[in-house]
């Protein structure tokens, strides 16, 4: 009998077009940390660059990302008209955000969960 863990189970479950858009939307984030001049959030891993993990003041940083990337185009431009991202493209922005915490086993900071679940609630 094959065992997996539990981790691997989870990667199981969630299906390859997530991954990708999980990949897409962690990759905007990384954009926007070197924009910041966050470059010592970064790491590279395996030849792809993923965010390192607990953030210093991690609430402020991921909530200052939120309010920047809601309108900001696929491009990472201003949306010049006013408009803000939908809300299924920020709930799938969050989704990878979570995802790179639970992805690296490390356990996201409760003022961080609020905010999050607090900012989504009022998008």
């Amino acid at each position: 009998m094959v065992q997996y863990s539990a981790s691997e189970i989870i990667n199981k479950r969630i299906v390859k077009a997530t991954r990708k858009n999980y990949s897409v939307n962690a990759k905007k984030f990384i954009r926007w940390a070197k924009q910041k001049n966050l470059n010592h959030l970064l790491l590279v891993k395996d030849g792809i660059e993923e965010v390192k993990i607990p953030l210093p003041d991690e609430v402020n940083t991921i909530t200052s990302f939120f309010g920047d990337i809601t309108t900001l185009d696929k491009a990472g431009n201003v949306m010049s008209d006013g408009k803000c991202i939908a809300f299924s493209t920020m709930n799938g922005i969050s989704s990878a955000i979570n995802d790179l915490y639970r992805e690296k086993n490390v356990k996201m900071a409760e003022e961080t969960k609020l905010k999050i679940s607090s900012f989504m609630r009022g998008y």
